[in-house]
């Protein structure tokens, strides 16, 4: 779209771009994803057409196509004579939410003792700033992606005593994987215990059918839980739009038969990646292709080489 010299502003949260592709990396293009999001970038600045603005938060999607956004200008700069923050107001055609998902967290007693945490909040800190929760966590979970969690800390050197998947039948590469670097999986198995109140000092698990009852004591001071992913799909339905619950992936996703209706009379706000419930990243860069090229089409819009 950039090429067709569409007007675009590219809102991120974040203070960079590129989200969970700089934490969770990714091959393309002959490199990582870490590195092909700064060549996009780079090459994105180049445009006179597309404006980007980091640390910034669309916080509404209106009706007419206008939005709002709150950037965050100076809080990290206290006293150089630029606002802290900003408000945006803004008037768009149409309007694409790339949003992504929040992880779910799984629930049993004590899971609100400090050291109990998100797996992927883990590879945050590990990854984006170096920093450990602990020395020896365990990975409670029911899906595979959390097991990312686990390679990552066993490569740094950490313990990662048990990985506990809910699940009775796994059956994934990365799970084959992770057996193979020594990581012992427990399956059919959750947590029953939470030893500690200031800090975690151990767990009791169970089977994840039974009673309840603690079949055996694991010590660590940090447990990774992940309970899946849900699309973040807060600014489509602000416009009106609905959302469906899909049984197989488990989560809700926008409804694209119930979309929101611009004063045009057509859809004025669409989804890409994980909003739109793709989580592989093969997936995600599909779902913005096809939008994009549905944008080109409606619009009348043509690439330039």
């Amino acid at each position: 779209l950039a090429k067709s010299g569409a007007k675009i502003l590219l809102i991120e949260l974040a203070s960079y771009l590129g989200d969970r592709s700089i934490v969770d990396e990714f091959s393309i293009n002959n490199g990582n994803s870490a590195g092909w999001i700064k060549d996009i970038e780079t090459e994105l600045s180049g445009f006179e057409n597309v404006k980007i603005r980091t640390s910034t938060m669309a916080s509404g999607v209106y009706d007419h196509g206008y939005v709002l956004a709150y950037e965050q200008v100076a809080d990290h700069l206290p006293g150089n004579g630029q606002p802290r923050h900003r408000l945006w107001r803004i008037r768009a055609k149409r309007v694409v939410t790339a949003t992504g998902a929040i992880e779910r967290p799984l629930v049993f007693p004590g899971n609100d003792v400090p050291g109990v945490m998100l797996a992927s909040a883990i590879r945050d800190y590990h990854k984006l700033y170096g920093i450990s929760p602990g020395d020896r966590t365990v990975v409670l979970t029911n899906n595979d992606d959390a097991y990312k969690t686990a390679i990552e800390l066993n490569k740094s050197g950490l313990s990662v005593p048990a990985i506990i998947d809910t699940r009775s039948d796994v059956n994934s590469p990365i799970f084959d994987y992770v057996k193979s670097l020594g990581i012992k999986v427990k399956t059919g198995k959750g947590v029953s215990k939470v030893v500690g109140s200031k800090r975690l000092t151990s767990i009791g698990i169970c089977s994840h059918r039974g009673e309840g009852t603690v079949e055996e004591m694991i010590d660590c001071n940090v447990l990774a839980i992940s309970g899946g992913w849900s699309p973040v799909v807060h600014l489509w339905s602000h416009a009106g739009g609905k959302v469906i619950w899909d049984n197989e992936k488990s989560m809700f996703l926008p409804d694209r038969n119930s979309t929101p209706i611009g004063d045009d009379g057509l859809n004025f706000v669409r989804t890409v990646g994980a909003t739109s419930g793709a989580l592989d990243a093969s997936k995600i860069l599909l779902s913005s292709k096809v939008v994009a090229s549905e944008l080109a089409e409606e619009f009348g819009l043509k690439t330039k080489k």
